[in-house]
């Protein structure tokens, strides 16, 4: 609770320096955005345990830092809403590249985040969550806002509803009593999920011509729906659990 006061009050002196109605706007969407990732922490922060399924007293520095990657992704996110929202279009540098500069970082961080979680040997089931939720929230603003700016096809969006799509396909199954495997994580997705995140951080230092990010959208869309595909059946298809796990211990 005290990491997203502080976050919250940071984000208000942030909105205060900047002013006018963008201020107020990206504030407003800041805090909805905070709201959400507050409700993840604290609805799964049974989560937070050790290899041995003791409670942590502590969340720990891996934990901190995806809460910090998660002020990063809403402040990027409402940033580029607002923009979008009141047709404010920001081009001259370095103004225009916040956005960007703030994604990036949070890339980094989520690296630096499981890195030293596996060092210290204090991963939990918490911070994996945090990772997933905060990854997918990410991928839903960016490319959200960049496909509303038409610099990427509006294709690429399956990318940012296809675990809220995912999640609630599950819901419905086991609302209806049918039966749901399991998913295990397995490399090739985390492999995909990351080069998904990359296109949209290069999208959004404009490094390349939109032409050429079209066509890259369309093309990465190909395996990320595969995936998306294979790990439908691995929960709902029974056949497909041992052609995962293999996958997985590879």
């Amino acid at each position: 609770m005290i990491f997203f006061t502080g976050a919250a009050v940071f984000s208000a002196a942030i909105a205060a320096l900047a002013g006018g109605i963008i201020g107020a706007v990206w504030l407003a969407g800041v805090l909805l955005l905070l709201g959400f990732e507050s409700f993840v922490l604290f609805s799964n922060i049974d989560l937070n345990t050790d290899t041995e399924g003791r409670r942590r007293p502590v969340l720990g520095t891996a934990n901190a830092i995806s809460l910090v990657r998660g002020w990063l992704i809403a402040a990027a996110g409402s940033l580029l809403a607002s923009r979008v929202l009141l047709a404010s279009r920001v081009s001259t540098p370095p103004a225009a590249y916040v956005p960007a500069l703030l994604y990036t970082l949070a890339l980094a961080l989520d690296l630096a985040d499981g890195a030293l979680a596996r060092r210290t040997r204090t991963e939990t089931a918490l911070g994996r969550v945090l990772e997933n939720e905060f990854d997918s929230l990410g991928v839903f603003l960016i490319s959200g806002t960049l496909i509303a700016g038409g610099h990427i096809p509006a294709i690429v969006g399956f990318a940012g509803v296809a675990r809220y799509i995912f999640v609630f396909g599950v819901w419905l199954r086991r609302r209806r009593g049918l039966p749901v495997r399991p998913l295990v994580h397995t490399v090739s997705g985390k492999i995909t999920a990351g080069i998904i995140m990359g296109y949209l951080c290069v999208a959004l230092w404009s490094i390349l011509p939109d032409a050429v990010l079209n066509i890259t959208g369309v093309a990465l869309l190909v395996p990320f729906t595969g995936g998306f595909l294979r790990d439908w059946l691995a929960v709902t298809d029974p056949r497909s659990g041992d052609i995962m796990q293999r996958e997985h211990l590879s």
